[in-house]
């Protein structure tokens, strides 16, 4: 991936690692959606899924913030992520072994899809 976006990028070096981290931020977010996803082996409860249905919000603006850039959707890419800490903080202990898992890995989906719009950010600067 690097050699690939050193050949391809034009612009400055510290841009090129910017994009080579976003790489690996998305990398590593598809790898908490398969741990999620993977571990599962009861249905999760109707709050999991909303939480589930919040962290695919997050992913929508972090798409739409990467093709037209907007602070506003950052903030709220933020202020989501925020909610959804405290969110799953009270749901957790309430639950299995194996949703509480779930809910581990949809908190760190969000928080890597704040660390990659930060990324986007930093990009538009």
């Amino acid at each position: 991936c690097m050699r690939v976006l050193n050949k391809q990028c034009l612009e400055s070096q510290q841009k090129t690692l910017l994009y080579f981290n976003i790489v690996n931020l998305l990398e590593s977010l598809g790898d908490d959606f398969t741990r999620a996803f993977k571990n599962i082996s009861k249905p999760v409860s109707k709050e999991s899924l909303v939480v589930f249905e919040s962290v695919s919000d997050l992913i929508k603006d972090l798409h739409f913030l990467f093709y037209s850039f907007n602070q506003e959707k950052l903030l709220k890419i933020r202020t989501n992520r925020d909610l959804l800490r405290k969110q799953i903080a009270v749901l957790m202990p309430k639950k299995s072994v194996n949703e509480a898992q779930f809910l581990h890995f949809m908190r760190s989906a969000a928080e890597l899809i704040d660390l990659i719009s930060r990324s986007f950010l930093i990009l538009k600067i």
